[in-house]
């Protein structure tokens, strides 16, 4: 098991590194007092901590991990202050897992990273959702040829008005037929943009594709307006903005043209900061909406 406390920068902002390595030192005197003899606890790095658990299967790794969380939630006090904390887990398991300490202790890591993007408290580790394979690995290499020598293609999805039925605007929705894998699915290859600096030449070439089928279908008598997508990085990165604004002088592109869907996590990724730019697309005369809202 890998586990990490939520939010521990700011604790350290807030309080200061001294109380930081306090509240490690008590969540270090918890682990000891409610953990097996058998068991093996180590601070693995910074705010996170490891547990080995011999001759457990998942259903005892679970049960744990649920003790775990009772404990650990626990009030504690710094300065006077009485926090509460919460902690993020991965489960690795040995041998479906890995056969090595190096693997068991990688992958119970992306089992860690994926709970956390994911809002949960705990994850197993599962091959599918691991962007560190070989395959993956490849694919991202790969990924980034394509960008760069167009090999992408956009298609349109229509939105209807339901009770008269005309068509609103249409979403982009990015496509990859590669040449010798074939057709892959966009959550193969999302993902990996997403937690890579891949996802600004991705969304830059979304945009620039979109803004030209625009134009083409402008010198076609058709008015169509186009939804891209924008990750949380893209709500990151305020050269984004200048991107949209340089490509609609140059394309000459009214903006009410194009619509920026966002989805409610991207925003609450870094509100203040999503925020702003979020503000600075609108005064450009981009509409915003939210995508998968409530979900």
């Amino acid at each position: 098991i890998i586990f990490d406390i939520d939010r521990f920068k700011e604790i350290n902002d807030t309080l200061g590194h001294y109380n930081g390595d306090k509240l490690l030192a008590q969540i270090s005197q918890r682990l000891k007092n409610h953990w097996r003899k058998s068991d093996t606890i180590a601070r693995f790095g910074a705010d996170e901590f490891s547990i080995m658990l011999p001759g457990a299967d998942q259903d005892v790794a679970i049960i744990a991990l649920e003790k775990l969380q009772n404990f650990i939630k626990e009030p504690y006090h710094l300065e006077n202050t009485p926090l509460e904390i919460e902690v993020h887990c991965g489960i690795a398991l040995f041998p479906e897992h890995g056969e090595t300490a190096t693997q068991l202790m990688q992958h119970a890591d992306t089992a860690l990273n994926n709970a956390k993007s994911l809002g949960k408290e705990y994850d197993v580790y599962q091959q599918e959702n691991d962007i560190h394979t070989v395959q993956r690995l490849s694919l991202l290499g790969e990924l980034r040829h394509a960008i760069e020598n167009d090999e992408l293609v956009l298609h349109y999805q229509p939105k209807l008005n339901l009770l008269n039925k005309n068509m609103l605007e249409v979403e982009a929705l990015i496509r990859w037929n590669h040449p010798t894998r074939g057709f892959i699915c966009p959550d193969q290859f999302i993902p990996i943009a997403e937690r890579t600096n891949l996802i600004k030449p991705l969304t830059l070439w979304v945009i620039e594709t979109a803004f030209k089928q625009i134009k083409s279908w402008q010198e076609h008598g058709f008015n169509i307006r186009v939804a891209v997508n924008l990750s949380a990085r893209n709500l990151n990165d305020p050269s984004i903005v200048n991107s949209f604004r340089d490509m609609m002088n140059t394309l000459n592109i009214p903006p009410d043209r194009l619509v920026g869907e966002v989805t409610e996590s991207a925003v609450m990724a870094d509100s203040e900061r999503s925020n702003n730019l979020l503000n600075e697309l609108h005064e450009l005369g981009i509409d915003i909406s939210i995508d998968d809202f409530g979900t």
